[in-house]
């Protein structure tokens, strides 16, 4: 790779060190190229007011002088037979009085041969000749006409009365050509001129030659009066929409940038991009009027020009932003939430244009990528000059403009004569050269100005920054200030005042702006772009149509000149130099207390020795190697399942701590993989079968549908179920057999097809007698050698017996009889739980059946068991308690099963209601205790809660009863509950509202608000667990609740932490349980962060606190490239899986190069804690395996504690990052900040292979060092 240029280097380091000379230096080459239009629109028309409020215009007789109305006292005329001449007057400077009073006396002597003359006396503010005007007289008159032209009259109106025109500080001083339109009547003839005086010298006489130009005139005059209200309203409510057009671009453009949480001062980039825009939209009209002569800016694009300047200033603001958002993006990072690179390294690549890999702009990227193989600009980047991506966006609108202007320019014709086609088209040029100007001006104002105002941006450090680092040792909460939400959303959902109903309209809104973002290329160019420029050229033709006739256009007298005019001279005095001086002078003061660097002196030194901020050396020999090295692709470590499914997979099944996969495709085909065995990796077994009948000669009929499969822990067991039949079948993985099957009709007496609420797999327990003697007996056999987990957790009879390590040497009898024994006494037992109460538990070694209905023995004899059902249930684990199931049923009680020496004893938990609903008393009696038996309320804080209940209740603006709650609709999102494993609590789904129930005592501990998800996809993850450091219980650092949105493709992260960071403490789950604690902090000081992502496809949770998933670029849909004709009927959903059945076998080959994966679906891997992205490009597959491989993916599972496994077609995927040791059963993989930084930094080739566990519980680590000593 060669090397940077030096120059380029020093050029960057130059910008960095003085970031306000640069932006200065910049914007006011341009301030200055654009400064007469911004002269006209600010000072003259205040220079203006201030010569008419003290200049003195009352003459000698007492007349105060009032402004001129043109033809207020007589009429046009409407006879269409007349003619008309027009008379063109040249002198110094016509604008004189005594000029105009011979003017008159001219006029005055044709009123005998004409029907009507319009002249410039009618400008007069009074009638002419004024008696006896004194010297004074007549320059107030002179004075009060020039004001008149330059600020009260039309200019449009003036243009048919005078040209040539000389300016002195932009206003009106001489006009050096008069004209003058005399009508007559067609019949008599043409008037004779001769009697002209030679003190107005006539030069010119153009006589209308078309019968129709008398009243085209007319129509046209009366247009520019404003006696026309129809296409006066018409064109004042097209300029009024396009102007609110830009007000909502501002705001779109607004909530992108602060949605993309990039800028910290979003306000202040958006002050400096409008300045930024004006100014070059002001020069490029500048320049463009000084090419072509004209005298004012405002009418370069013709008569009608002015307006079609809201129209000029919209479409240079839309091709803008999308160099903003892309120099945003290059610059601040592709996530906000990535770790942070040199500054200068970032600019440096800016200008190279190696940023090409921002996942918003996937358009942009591949443009950009041919546009530089096709003309070499890389090699001209390294060799040449610099071209940033934004000059190949800048090539793109250029030629896109054009393109959609010259399918205008050629529509045109369809619609107007040709005549009319010509006067559009020319200013249809001249509207596109200003415009390509225009965007010209403002991107080397974007590599200058704008880079200067972002680079000032990230180099600020304010005083909030500064407690914040110092009050946190996570370097990326620093940053959290920029990823706050919106104002605008701030406001509307009340997140700083009273909270907003979720359902109203002004919450609708306020979540609508929080997804606004940047739109994609294609959309933008075939979507915005069209409208933006069609809707203009089509008020322009319809303008044109009304308020220019055809005559006028096609008139070769050229009696109404439609071109701009040209300019005599103009001049500046003192005064305007001075006005241009002081506004320099107070930029440059602005800037200085605008761009305001908060380093001191002491703080610059250690910022210059920091990473981030450092400079490059110019001899650092820096390569374009080391540029792209954090440009490279990333991948995730897989693992790919192949070859054995000739069908799409419907179904992936896997347990979290089995290394075992069992998946389902369209051939009814069942197989189980072994990942991680090498050997065994591609070729899975395959445990397809039939229904067993008691008739050996009848045939078997397929055991299909398989509507749930259920591993067990260690993977011997593997358990097919099938909804419609209510049959059980039983594979045992090391016979490699079938063991059993179980009908639930005749168990149950089930007359209609089942629907299993969860399955799940539990060790039975054996005698506390006999589960003591082998754990002594392990001890003594294990005394010098290393403990495990197991080994160090102290039993009871209620918990299964544990497992027996391998032994020392000399000892293989021992340990293979003590084997024997724990092998028999580890037995498993398959528990199945239906929707009507029914919970089934089989014995998978010796059969037995056990059924029990926990709503038939807790609401025996109650009204409410009828139509009561389960509704969501989940299998709760805690460690050192028994194993406990809790389900919510269809009345919104809960109740827990508890196994005590294998037998199921159900309660129901009472959900303490009045503490639930008052936030700061959540209090709850202690946890269980290690026997099992709960704590008594009323022997430990009945007196608080008594306190608490009496003091609500004396409340006087108590008027509601919170202890009913009326179901008055049906909930809005399916019911779930979500386990929490380590601490014995659940998180229960309730309509809109996330319940976290402590299990143990039925208390509410928090309530979250949540949105609307679609079912299934509700999921909790939550931080390593840890000792609070306080008091010592439970805590953890952050809660997450993931799910996707209902309606959109969208996955959301309501992630919770404690928001004081001073004080580094995690969230304690004993403050809302004891009312006694105050030493601690629970979620009643925690503070809420919501992250959302779109076009997600399929994802999935982790143990380590991660989401993993993927989701598609922004590409082309996959119908182009899958030719299916799939009929109305297979696309229906009651049909199933008929849309993948024809895709089978309707598939016809093709040539059509089939797409990898990477360039359908981009993986990904989210923190949960602080919402960190970053990408990751799925590995390919063999080629002959592509074709199935870029289909849709079907299904996702988690695998282990860190990975998952997703389908595509009939290959499957395991991704993860990191080692391949992906199974864990001991250990928590709840990952924080500093644990996931070395897995989830990027790398081409994915993270380094390693073996070491990643997260180790407090218990193990003393363990290993008791043992080590």
């Amino acid at each position: 790779m060669s090397k940077i240029h030096p120059w380029l280097i020093l050029a960057t380091a130059s910008l960095l060190r003085r970031p306000k000379s640069i932006i200065v230096f910049s914007i006011l080459s341009v301030f200055l190229l654009a400064y007469n239009a911004v002269y006209d629109i600010s000072l003259r028309p205040l220079n203006g007011k201030l010569v008419s409020h003290f200049n003195n215009f009352t003459l000698h007789d007492g007349s105060n002088l009032q402004s001129p109305l043109f033809l207020s006292s007589a009429d046009f005329p409407t006879d269409n037979s007349l003619g008309v001449v027009k008379l063109t007057f040249d002198a110094p400077n016509t604008l004189r009085y005594p000029y105009l009073c011979d003017l008159l006396a001219f006029q005055a002597s044709l009123k005998n041969v004409s029907t009507y003359i319009l002249s410039p006396v009618l400008l007069w503010p009074i009638p002419l000749p004024v008696a006896s005007p004194t010297a004074d007289d007549v320059d107030k008159l002179e004075k009060y006409v020039l004001k008149s032209l330059n600020l009260d009259q039309n200019s449009q109106l003036s243009r048919l009365y005078f040209d040539r025109l000389g300016k002195k500080n932009h206003l009106i001083q001489l006009a050096g050509r008069l004209h003058m339109y005399v009508f007559y009547n067609s019949l008599t003839g043409t008037p004779d001129f001769s009697s002209c005086p030679s003190s107005l010298n006539l030069v010119e006489t153009a006589q209308a030659t078309l019968n129709s130009l008398v009243s085209d005139f007319r129509h046209y005059y009366q247009y520019l009066r404003g006696d026309l209200l129809g296409i006066r309203l018409v064109a004042d409510a097209w300029v009024t929409l396009e102007w609110l057009l830009m007000v909502a671009l501002l705001l779109h453009v607004y909530l992108s940038i602060c949605n993309q949480h990039k800028i910290r001062s979003n306000v202040g980039l958006m002050i400096g991009w409008l300045t930024e825009i004006s100014m070059s939209a002001f020069a490029s009209l500048c320049i463009i009027c000084y090419v072509k002569g004209s005298s004012s800016w405002s009418e370069v694009f013709g008569p009608l020009g002015w307006r079609g300047l809201s129209a000029y200033f919209m479409l240079t603001m839309v091709l803008s932003s999308r160099n903003l958002f892309r120099t945003i993006n290059d610059l601040a990072g592709d996530n906000a939430f990535g770790a942070p690179e040199n500054i200068h390294k970032r600019l440096i690549k800016y200008y190279l244009g190696i940023n090409s890999s921002v996942q918003n702009s996937q358009g942009v990227y591949q443009v950009s990528r041919l546009l530089r193989k096709v003309f070499m600009l890389d090699r001209m980047s390294t060799s040449l000059l610099p071209v940033p991506n934004t000059t190949i966006i800048l090539l793109i609108n250029v030629v896109g403009i054009s393109v959609i202007s010259f399918l205008i320019r050629l529509l045109v014709h369809f619609f107007l004569t040709e005549s009319h086609a010509a006067f559009f088209s020319s200013s249809l040029n001249t509207f596109l050269v200003a415009t390509i100007l225009a965007l010209v001006l403002d991107h080397l104002l974007q590599l200058t100005f704008l880079v200067g105002i972002i680079v000032i941006d990230l180099n600020r450090v304010d005083l909030i920054d500064f407690l914040n680092k110092s009050s946190t040792d996570n370097a990326s909460d620093v940053t959290s200030s920029i990823h706050e939400v919106n104002p605008i959303s701030t406001f509307l959902l009340g997140l700083k005042g009273t909270p907003v109903a979720p359902n109203t309209f002004r919450y609708r809104l306020g979540t609508y702006c929080l997804k606004v973002s940047s739109v994609s290329t294609w959309r933008f160019w075939t979507i915005w772009m069209p409208p933006l420029l069609v809707s203009p050229a089509i008020f322009k033709i319809l303008l044109l149509k009304l308020a220019i006739p055809e005559g006028l256009v096609a008139d070769p007298t050229h009696i109404v000149s439609l071109e701009p005019d040209g300019l005599v001279s103009q001049t500046y005095d003192f005064l305007f130099y001075s006005e241009l001086l002081t506004i320099v002078v107070f930029v440059i003061a602005i800037s200085q207390l605008t761009f305001t660097l908060t380093y001191s002196k002491r703080q610059r030194k250690q910022v210059d020795l920091d990473e981030i901020t450092a400079l490059i050396m110019a001899d650092s020999g820096l390569t374009n190697a080391e540029l792209l090295k954090g440009d490279e692709i990333k991948y995730f470590e897989s693992i790919t399942l192949a070859g054995s499914h000739g069908s799409d997979i419907l179904k992936l099944e896997s347990n979290a701590k089995c290394s075992f996969l069992v998946s389902t495709d369209l051939d009814h085909k069942v197989l189980i993989w072994s990942p991680l065995s090498k050997t065994e990796r591609d070729t899975p077994l395959n445990i397809s079968t039939f229904f067993e009948s008691a008739d050996g000669n009848a045939e078997k009929p397929e055991f299909w549908p398989i509507n749930h499969i259920v591993i067990s822990d260690d993977g011997n067991y593997v358990v097919l179920i099938n909804n419609k039949n209510c049959r059980i079948k039983c594979f045992d993985r090391k016979s490699l057999t079938y063991v059993w099957e179980i009908s639930l009709t005749s168990e149950l007496t089930l007359s209609k097809k089942m629907h299993p609420v969860t399955a799940f797999f539990r060790k039975r327990t054996v005698a506390g007698f006999l589960a003591r003697k082998l754990l002594l007996k392990k001890k003594a056999r294990r005394r010098n050698s290393a403990t495990s987990i197991l080994s160090a957790t102290t039993m009871t009879g209620n918990y299964p017996p544990p497992m027996i390590s391998e032994g020392r040497a000399g000892k293989e009898e021992n340990e293979e009889r003590a084997k024997e024994i724990e092998d028999s006494l580890h037995r498993e037992e398959f528990v199945i739980v239906l929707e009507s109460g029914e919970m089934v538990t089989i014995a998978c070694d010796d059969l037995k059946i056990k059924v029990y209905n926990p709503l038939t023995q807790l609401f025996e004899g109650q009204k409410e068991l009828l139509g009561l059902k389960i509704i969501s249930l989940k299998l709760l684990k805690t460690a050192r308690v028994n194993d406990r199931i809790v389900c919510n049923l269809s009345n919104d009680d809960i109740i827990v099963g508890t196994a005590v020496n294998n037998i199921w004893r159900f309660n129901k938990l009472e959900i303490d209601v009045f503490f639930s609903s008052q936030p700061p008393v959540n209090f709850a009696p202690p946890l269980m205790s290690r026997t099992g038996s709960a704590i008594s309320m009323r022997n430990d804080f009945s007196g608080a809660f008594e306190l608490q209940r009496q003091n609500y209740h004396d409340r006087p603006d108590n008027n509601s009863n919170i202890f009913f709650d009326a179901k008055k609709y049906p909930p809005i999102n399916q019911s779930a509950i979500i386990t929490i494993d380590f601490v014995g609590m659940v998180v229960r789904v309730k309509d809109l509202q996330a319940q976290l129930v402590d299990i143990q005592t039925g208390t509410i501990i928090k309530v979250f608000d949540i949105g609307h998800f679609k079912p299934g996809t509700f999921r909790v993850v939550h931080s390593e667990p840890t000792h609070c450091k306080f008091c010592g219980c439970a805590s953890v650092e952050s809660i997450t609740l993931v799910y996707q949105d209902f309606y959109e493709k969208m996955l959301i992260l309501q992630t919770f932490t404690v928001e004081n960071k001073k004080s580094r403490n995690n969230i304690c789950l004993r403050v809302e349980r004891d009312p006694r604690e105050i030493r601690c902090v629970g979620f009643d000081s925690v503070i809420e962060k919501n992250f959302w992502y779109d076009n997600v496809e399929m994802w999935e949770v982790t143990d380590m606190n991660v989401i993993v998933g993927i989701r598609k670029n922004d590409l082309p849909s996959e119908d182009v490239t899958e030719p299916v004709a799939n009929s109305a009927f297979s696309m229906l959903p009651e049909n199933g899986f008929s849309s993948l059945r024809s895709r089978k076998h309707n598939t016809q080959p093709s040539q059509v190069e089939q797409p990898s994966i990477n360039e359908l679906w981009q993986g990904f891997v989210i923190t949960a804690q602080n919402g960190k992205l970053l990408e990751y490009n799925v590995p390919e597959v063999a080629k002959e395996e592509s074709e199935f491989a870029c289909t849709r993916p079907n299904c996702i599972v988690k695998y282990g504690y860190k990975s998952v496994a997703i389908a595509f077609g009939r290959i499957i995927k395991i991704i993860f990052l990191g080692g391949e040791k992906l199974i864990e059963n001991d250990l928590y993989y709840s990952g924080t900040t500093s644990t996931l930084n070395g897995i989830l930094k990027p790398s081409k080739d994915g993270v380094a292979t390693s073996n070491e566990l990643l997260f180790i519980n407090k218990r193990r680590r003393m363990l290993e060092k008791k043992i080590k000593s």
